[in-house]
């Protein structure tokens, strides 16, 4: 188990919040692109963004409660 600041949990957290808003938009988006070109971007960054709140989650799920 690692130990991390406050600060790095904080910053974890921040992160974890803004991969979820990209999520809810790239997904929500996608089914309203007409553009092919446009709905691929949008699956590949959903997919990223998947990826990314498995690794956060991951992450503040090592840490040891702070206080």
């Amino acid at each position: 188990m690692h130990h991390s600041g406050i600060h790095e949990t904080m910053e974890a957290m921040e992160l974890l919040n803004t991969a979820c808003l990209s999520l809810t938009k790239s997904s929500g988006m996608r089914f309203l692109a007409k553009d092919d070109g446009l709905k691929t971007l949008l699956k590949v960054q959903a997919d990223a963004d998947k990826r990314h709140i498995h690794m956060l989650q991951r992450f503040l799920n090592q840490e040891e409660p702070h206080g």
